[in-house]
């Protein structure tokens, strides 16, 4: 008798499942679709066109406020002008410029800092590490790799840089 309960009850489970997995929510989607779309996030991308000259000029949010600056996959860390820098709150005649960067014309130093908080579109990054150029020493802030590393992917497709969160 007891073999005749477990094979009614399996029975049933083997009917039950599959139908479970067919039965749709209010938008018509299957379980399975709906497991799926709920266990992973959407990619959300950020397409940003090359200039004239090759360069990809990104619109930076750093400290509420917005800056200019040029994406360089070349450059190991974000680097910020001497402007930049004040404009998003670090004082620079109190910061140290003991790191030494190789750049095309020799060595060069510049101040370690760590930007709290930086947001390229819906993008956002925390603690990102940065260093501070001394003044006259760059023109325009370069977006490097201390905040594109930490971006699920990012490629040059078509003339443009596509950044992944």
């Amino acid at each position: 008798m007891r073999w005749l309960w477990l094979i009614l009850l399996l029975s049933g489970v083997a009917v039950a499942v599959p139908a479970l997995e067919q039965a749709t929510d209010p938008d018509g989607r299957t379980a399975a679709e709906t497991a799926s779309a709920v266990s992973t996030p959407p990619m959300r991308d950020v397409r940003i066109a090359a200039d004239d000259r090759g360069h990809f000029g990104v619109r930076a949010v750093i400290a509420g406020r917005d800056f200019l600056m040029i994406a360089d996959t070349g450059a190991s860390v974000v680097v910020l002008t001497e402007a930049d820098a004040r404009r998003a709150g670090f004082n620079p005649a109190s910061l140290a410029y003991d790191v030494p960067v190789s750049t095309a014309n020799g060595t060069a130093y510049a101040a370690e800092v760590s930007i709290a908080r930086m947001e390229v579109e819906h993008i956002v990054v925390r603690d990102v590490r940065a260093l501070v150029a001394k003044p006259e020493a760059l023109q325009r802030s370069l977006l490097g790799m201390t905040f594109l590393g930490r971006l699920r992917e990012f490629s040059v497709k078509n003339g443009q840089l596509v950044l992944v969160d």
